[in-house]
Formats: C-alpha cells, structure tokens, sequence
C-alpha cells in the first residue's frame, strides 16, 4: 500500500510539472500580446506587484474588442485552481476508497487476530526463538492498514506479529497464517494444494474452502461472522487448536465436497 502511494505522488508530481509550465507560458504569451502587466491579473502561477504608474491596465480582448475587468480576471484564475483542485481530488477519492475496508473486513481483522492466539505451531516452523510469527495475505488485500494497525506491538508467546502480503503462493516463504482473498478463487484448489505438508493455518471467507481442504473459513450467520474449521486439515498441517476456539467453531472433518 505503501508502494501504490508512493508510485500514485510520483506520478501527480510529474503531472504538476508539465502542467504547470504550460500555465506560465500561457500567461506569459497573454500579457505580452495583450499588454497586461503581473498585478493586473490574479494568478497563483505569477508574482504579483508590477505596475505602470501606480495603475492598472485591464486585458484588451481580441474577441470583443473591448476591455475584461479584474473581476472577470479574477474568476479565469480562480477557475484554474478549481480544475487543478478537481483532478486532485478525483483521485484522492478513488486512492482513499481503494485503501478503506469495509466494517466486515475489520471484524475479520480481530478475528484474525484472536485466532492465531489459539493455536501452536511446530517449533522447527520457526527460525529461531525471536522469529516473528507471520500472517500473510495472499491476493488483493481487503483489509488495508487495519490488519497491521490490529497487531501492531502485539505478542503470542512471547512472538512478535508480523503481516505480509504475497502475490502469488509462489512467494510464500515464511508464513504461519495465510488469509487467501476471494481474487484467488479460481486458483485456490492449487493453491491448497501447494501448502500441503507445510504448518500454514490457512483461512478464508469463500464457499467451500473448509470442504477443499482449507482449515479456517469465515462464514456470515445472518449479522454475525461465524468460524467453520477443518479439524482433519489442521491435524494433518501438524497444527494443534485449542479446545476452546473447536468449541466456538462448526467444525468439519472431511475435505470431500
């Protein structure tokens, strides 16, 4: 998210410095034609205090042949501004709704969270005893900063929490809770089955996931989010959870549809 904010200032950057030397020459060619001195026009792009005999010279118009006032000077600058002020927040709008998540999905962040506080992973999983426990997510993120805003300066077991996020499963390296977003529901047979054999708590919110051998599928009860847990999966990812999180779980043990 970081990157895509970065990435999008650049680019508005270098959209800002083409524009406005464009708006300078054209001020510039403006006045020099018609003979309008700097204070005569107000302009952000242009200095202001240049006068002729402590008066001002209103633009001649090439069109009417008559005289423009401040006023309406005035109002081209300020229309101007209003272009620029709009471009900019066109796209602040769709950066700001592209980083919000839905109410839902900061649930399933707390969720998340209180998950992976019931469940033990195999020593040999970790590097070393200071090693992060890492939740990853794997496709387009549908949480933004509130999952990592949920763990930060939180521990398990002494684990620092650490969120990553992975493009394709071939990237995982170091992971121990992997959240699989509904952009990999063509593939996520494949998917699981890539993980197969690794400690890798995998959890998701698409249909079927529990039944295709995922081990953690969030499932709406009418307003209420409920947990389905693949028992037999966990079990055989060498994953341990807890008899209280089973109790508040349905829990399914065959991964046959």
């Amino acid at each position: 998210m970081a990157l895509l904010k970065l990435n999008f200032s650049k680019r508005m950057v270098r959209l800002w410095k083409c524009f406005l030397p464009l708006l300078h020459r054209r001020e510039e060619r403006r006045r020099v034609l018609l003979g309008i001195p700097l204070s005569s026009v107000l302009s952000p792009f242009v200095p202001h205090g240049e006068r002729k005999n402590n008066k001002v010279l209103y633009a001649h118009s090439p069109v009417s042949g008559g005289h423009s006032p401040p006023s309406l000077l005035k109002l081209r600058g300020l229309a101007q501004i209003c272009v620029i002020l709009i471009i900019f927040g066109l796209f602040a709008s769709v950066s700001a709704q592209a980083q919000t998540p839905s109410p839902e999905y900061k649930l399933k962040a707390v969720y998340l969270f209180n998950i992976v506080q019931y469940v033990d992973w195999p020593e040999n999983v970790f590097v070393n005893e200071k090693s992060p426990l890492i939740i990853g997510v794997l496709g387009v993120d549908p949480f933004g900063a509130v999952l990592d805003e949920t763990v930060k300066d939180e521990t398990i077991k002494g684990r620092k929490l650490e969120v990553r996020r992975y493009k394709s499963v071939s990237d995982i390296r170091e992971c121990h809770m992997l959240f699989i977003s509904n952009s990999e529901a063509a593939n996520v047979s494949s998917i699981l089955a890539r993980l197969k054999g690794r400690s890798i708590l995998t959890v998701s919110d698409m249909e079927n996931f529990v039944l295709g051998g995922g081990i953690v599928r969030f499932a709406r009860k009418e307003t209420k989010i409920g947990i389905k847990i693949n028992a037999q999966a966990a079990k055989e990812a060498n994953l341990s959870i807890s008899a209280k999180l089973l109790q508040l779980a349905e829990i399914v043990s065959t991964e046959k549809r």
